[in-house]
């Protein structure tokens, strides 16, 4: 990253079809004018299989397909687009559409992290999800490392969760990251759910499933929290989604305990 000028960074999320995307879009948008200080973004959106009006945000539409391509392929484009329209940037950010920074400063303060570690990569890692691999809803790519051949999304990829039970999710085909990855993990000061509204090292917030049904493996596969509540209530994915939206800032403050 450059020391001497504003470093550059190039931020790009997917859209799929979801009620809540206009939502989406104006909360990252907001987050990164006030997260962004001394930092030139460039912010685009993907839409897969969406339409969304852009009018009034910093964002751009970098991409667009009549029919949702999915996850794993819509962020395939977007690693395209990083390689070919965007390419010299400091650094790179794919975002899930409910995904966005919280930290003032938090692009210096991530890199420092990942040189101190001499890191290329910086992702969740879900362990509350039972999780071993990194998460592309937050993945921060060096922009030395842009075309690293095993930076790849890949919707098929299968690898055995926390239980040993073999799962498969776009994150896994970035297991071969592991040795270059600063690892995210969740950080949250109050938790009002085990796995939705997290923080991660209070760099990111991720709502989770906040653009499609409100489910998760660890819940709804293998109930393993069971013993402790019944956190797939469709009320309380509704509560959290409202009370994000009713103030985001506040909302956030209490989950970090700032």
């Amino acid at each position: 990253m450059n020391a001497s000028t504003r470093p550059r960074i190039r931020i790009a999320s997917v859209h799929g079809p979801s009620p809540w995307n206009r939502q989406w879009l104006a909360l990252q948008d907001d987050f990164l004018r006030r997260c962004g200080e001394g930092v030139e973004i460039e912010f685009g959106v993907f839409l897969n299989g969406t339409d969304l009006d852009v009018a009034g945000t910093q964002a751009s539409i970098i991409g667009r397909s009549a029919h949702n391509l999915g996850h794993a392929a819509a962020l395939q484009e977007i690693f395209e687009h990083f390689r070919t329209d965007w390419r010299g940037a400091d650094g790179y950010l794919l975002l899930d559409s409910d995904c966005f920074p919280i930290r003032p400063r938090w692009l210096h303060e991530l890199v420092a992290l990942m040189a101190r570690h001499r890191k290329s990569f910086a992702a969740p890692v879900r362990f509350e999800n039972l999780e071993p691999y990194p998460h592309p809803c937050a993945l921060y790519i060096d922009g030395a490392a842009l075309d690293d051949p095993r930076l790849r999304i890949d919707g098929g990829a299968e690898t055995d969760n926390l239980l040993g039970e073999p799962v498969k999710d776009v994150g896994a085909g970035l297991l071969p990251l592991d040795g270059d990855l600063l690892p995210l993990v969740r950080s949250n000061v109050h938790n009002p759910h085990p796995i939705a509204a997290a923080v991660y090292n209070h760099f990111f917030y991720h709502h989770g499933a906040g653009s499609r049904a409100f489910g998760f493996r660890a819940i709804d596969r293998f109930g393993y929290y069971a013993h402790w509540r019944d956190p797939g209530d469709p009320a309380e994915a509704d509560d959290l989604l409202q009370a994000l939206f009713a103030d985001p800032q506040g909302f956030i403050r209490g989950l970090t305990g700032a």
